[in-house]
């Protein structure tokens, strides 16, 4: 996550705020896709 931007790390923020008051059953599935967007976006950068 350190090689996150300061806005990056900001968005992620924001984003698992409105998943916590939304609560909806599917944020599980959302994290899911989430955390392999992260590894993701991680594997490009050391690349």
């Amino acid at each position: 996550m350190s090689n996150l931007t300061k806005s990056e790390r900001e968005g992620l923020n924001d984003l698992f705020c409105y998943l916590e008051v939304s609560n909806f059953p599917i944020h599980k599935r959302i994290l899911l896709k989430i955390n392999r967007l992260l590894i993701f976006i991680k594997l490009y950068i050391i690349r």
